[in-house]
C-alpha cells in the first residue's frame, strides 16, 4: 500500500532546489541578528547557557546543563528582498519525544511582515525526521508573493523587502544553521525591538514549550512576539527547580525589563518550591531594584480536579504563591502575581496533550490571559 506521503503532495518534504538561484549564508552574516541565547551572544554557541554556568550547574544538576543547549527561545531575524526563504541544518539528535511533533522538537518556523508589529506565520520546516541533518524551503516564491501582494496590491516587477522571524527548535541542540536566499536578494539588519532589554522566563518543560506543535506558538514565544521583545526562555524540562545557582544566573541576565518565575509544577513535586521561591525573588531584586518580578502558580491539573488531597495540596501552594508575592512586594517594590488557574478558561479538559502539557490552544489561552497583565506591569 502506498504512503500518505506518496497521496498527498502537502505531506511531502520540500528538498529539492535550484543550487544557481539561491545563496546560502552563516548566521556570522552581517545583517542577520540571533537573540535569545545567551551562549550564541557569548562564543557562537547554540546554547542558553554561558560557558561560566555551563560549569557551574555541571555541578549542581547536569541535567540544566543539557537541557541549556536545547533552543528554545532561539530567533533569526533579518529584513530582505527575496523571493523564497530556505535553511540548512545539522541537528544533535532526532525527534524522540511522543507527545510533541517533529516539527515543535526540532524543525524552525518563519513568520513574515512589514516590521516587527506585522508578523505573520508563514512556513515551517518540512524534513525527514529520521535525519540529523536536513535542507528544505521555508518560504516558497508562492508564499512570498502572496504576503507582498496582501500587503500593497499589484507587487509585479517590485522587490518589497521584508522583515523576517525564524524561531529555533524547542527540544534539541542545533549545531549548525545557514539561511539560504535568492542571489540577487539584500541581506540587512531587523527592525528593532519595542525598547531595549529582555523579557526573562523562568519555569519547567511548559515553559520550555512542551508540547506546542511548532517553536512559535509556546506562550513564551507569543508573548515575546506580542510585546516585541527579546525573550530568553530558561524553561529546564523536569527540573525547574530554584537552585541558588539558577538564581545567579537569571540575576546576571543584562538589563532585564521583566522576570516571569512559572516553575511551581516541578518545584511543588520535589519540595522545592518553599525553600527556594523567596531566595530567587531576593536574588534578583538585589541584582535589579526596579526590575518586575512576576510569581506564576500553576495552571490547572486535571487530577487536581479528581483527587481532593492532591487538590487540597495545590491549593495551599497557590496560597503560599501569592501570600509570599505580595509580601515581598510589600517589602521589596515591583513583585506581582499571576493566578495560573485563570490562564486556563475553566472547562480545561481538552487544553492538554498528555494531562499535563499544553496543546497550541492551551498556549493561546495562557498567552492571551498573561499579556494584559505584563503589558500593564511594563507601563
Amino acid at each position: 500500500m502506498p504512503s500518505v506521503v506518496k497521496l498527498d503532495s502537502n505531506m511531502q518534504g520540500n528538498y529539492h532546489y535550484e543550487e544557481e538561484r539561491i545563496r546560502f549564508v552563516s548566521l556570522q552574516e552581517p545583517g542577520i541578528r540571533v537573540s535569545g541565547l545567551l551562549g550564541y551572544k557569548e562564543d557562537g554557541s547554540f546554547d542558553r547557557l554561558t560557558g561560566k554556568y555551563r560549569e557551574i550547574l555541571k555541578g549542581v544538576n547536569p541535567a540544566l546543563v543539557v537541557l541549556g543547549r536545547e533552543t528554545a527561545g532561539g530567533q533569526i531575524s533579518f529584513r530582505s528582498d527575496t523571493g523564497s526563504l530556505w535553511i540548512r541544518v545539522e541537528l544533535e539528535n532526532t525527534a524522540e519525544l511522543y507527545h510533541m511533533t517533529a516539527c515543535g522538537q526540532c524543525g524552525f518556523d518563519c513568520y513574515v511582515g512589514r516590521d516587527r508589529k506585522d508578523l505573520l506565520f508563514l512556513g515551517v520546516t518540512r524534513f525527514d525526521i529520521t535525519k540529523k541533518s536536513y535542507q528544505c524551503e521555508l518560504l516558497s516564491p508562492d508564499a512570498i508573493g502572496a504576503f507582498n501582494a496582501s500587503r500593497q496590491g499589484n507587487c509585479e516587477g517590485e522587490r518589497p523587502v521584508n522583515e523576517f522571524l525564524i524561531n529555533f527548535p524547542l527540544y534539541c541542540h542545533v549545531v549548525k544553521v545557514e539561511i539560504g536566499i535568492d542571489r540577487d536578494a539584500s541581506l540587512t539588519l531587523p527592525s528593532p525591538y519595542e525598547r531595549e532589554g529582555s523579557l526573562v522566563l523562568y519555569g519547567t518543560s511548559i515553559t520550555q514549550g512542551a508540547c506546542a506543535s511548532r517553536p512559535g506558538l509556546c506562550y513564551a514565544g507569543i508573548l515575546g512576539r506580542k510585546l516585541n521583545l527579546e525573550t530568553y526562555n530558561f524553561g529546564f524540562s523536569g527540573n525547574g527547580l530554584g537552585e541558588p545557582e539558577v538564581a545567579d544566573l537569571l540575576a546576571e541576565i543584562e538589563n532585564p525589563l521583566l522576570y516571569l518565575l512559572d516553575y511551581a509544577a516541578n518545584a511543588m513535586v520535589y519540595d522545592r518550591l518553599e525553600p527556594t521561591l523567596e531566595h530567587l525573588i531576593r536574588r534578583i531584586r538585589k541584582a535589579h531594584p526596579r526590575t518586575p518580578v512576576v510569581v506564576v502558580s500553576r495552571i490547572p491539573d486535571v487530577f487536581a480536579f479528581l483527587d481532593p488531597v492532591k487538590g487540597a495540596e495545590y491549593e495551599r501552594q497557590f496560597v503560599f504563591q501569592r501570600d509570599m508575592a505580595s509580601r515581598m512586594q510589600e517589602e521589596l517594590g515591583q513583585v506581582y502575581f499571576i493566578d495560573g488557574r485563570k490562564l486556563f478558561p475553566k472547562d480545561c479538559w481538552e487544553l492538554t496533550v498528555d494531562a499535563l502539557h499544553p496543546t497550541d490552544v492551551g498556549f493561546a489561552s495562557m498567552a492571551e490571559n498573561m499579556l494584559g497583565e505584563i503589558e500593564k506591569i511594563l507601563g
